[in-house]
């Protein structure tokens, strides 16, 4: 069953007035049959059978106004831009064109170093329009708050534990609830103290974490939102361009990413594995964060036997 938009109206009488039939529903960017679960998102195909996407409600002005102001901020941009807007009517429906994203499985998109770089680099673009916007202090707020919730829901713990980002025995309760306490008291001065690493799911803290000997790896953490991310990069997920480059090896790519964070050969480079959930996520619209752990411990996997392996050449 349909479920009705806020004026009552029904995806069957929004398609008759624009024309469109409906062929897939959307969620999480997963295309399901039509009628297996109520969505927001659909696929629709025109009397030229020429596919587009048609969100029902849940559009209001200010989503419009910053989608279109991202839209002509990406109008010169080779990597990536934002689908045109077809047809709106505010708080009922957009029609906006279909644009074909990356054309890889789930299971192929971690063997492709070249176009997780590519796809990088198309989010910095996107980061870096997007920052030239000052969040508002309701925003800010929002931001805030949502982080306070996952402070206290203890979030941190599973997410590290089960991504197996470094090695076992590291993550203790205490260092956890330190690093919570952390967090929380320290929002405003974060960026003065460690490193801050922006992306489109939020601000995330990069700690290292050392102990007298050597570097045992890298703390990821999620300390900050930005709401006004959502829409442009949700759209972002679909109208990344096609990648035709040449496949960059994935040692390579390591260690570019390596130097360039100034980590050293040594260093165990657990933040690859957060780039490539995060590119992940937003290139196939992936939200199940098992699935994305899963694939996160494959690329560790990899990154290990290159680094075991060069160590046994030299």
């Amino acid at each position: 069953m349909i479920e009705r938009g806020p004026q009552g109206n029904t995806l069957d009488q929004i398609c008759g007035e624009l024309g469109v039939t409906p062929v897939a529903q959307f969620r999480g960017g997963e295309k399901l049959p039509l009628g297996e679960e109520a969505a927001t998102m659909y696929l629709v195909e025109g009397p030229e059978r020429k596919l587009k996407n048609l969100k029902v409600g849940n559009f209001n002005e200010d989503e419009a106004r910053k989608t279109n102001w991202l839209r002509e901020r990406l109008a010169g941009s080779k990597l990536a831009r934002v689908p045109e807007v077809l047809r709106e009517e505010s708080g009922r429906y957009i029609l906006f064109e279909h644009v074909n994203g990356l054309p890889l499985s789930r299971e192929s998109f971690w063997k492709m170093p070249s176009v997780m770089d590519r796809s990088f680099m198309a989010l910095s673009e996107i980061d870096q329009v997007l920052n030239q916007e000052p969040l508002s202090n309701t925003e800010v707020q929002e931001g805030r708050d949502w982080v306070r919730k996952k402070l206290e829901s203890e979030w941190v713990e599973p997410i590290l534990q089960d991504a197996e980002l470094t090695r076992g025995g590291l993550f203790t309760p205490e260092f956890i609830h330190h690093i919570q306490s952390y967090a929380g008291q320290h929002q405003d001065k974060l960026g003065d103290i460690v490193r801050i690493w922006r992306d489109p799911n939020g601000d995330h803290m990069i700690v290292p974490y050392d102990t007298t000997d050597r570097r045992m790896g890298i703390v990821d953490i999620d300390i900050g939102t930005r709401p006004r991310h959502y829409m442009p990069m949700r759209l972002l997920a679909w109208s990344l361009l096609r990648m035709a480059d040449d496949k960059l090896l994935l040692e390579t790519w390591v260690r570019n990413n390596r130097e360039q964070q100034h980590l050293g050969a040594e260093v165990n480079p657990t933040f690859v594995l957060s780039l490539v959930g995060i590119l992940y996520d937003l290139a196939t619209g992936e939200k199940d964060n098992k699935s994305k752990r899963l694939i996160a411990i494959e690329v560790k996997n990899i990154i290990r036997e290159i680094i075991d392996g060069s160590q046994e050449e030299n």
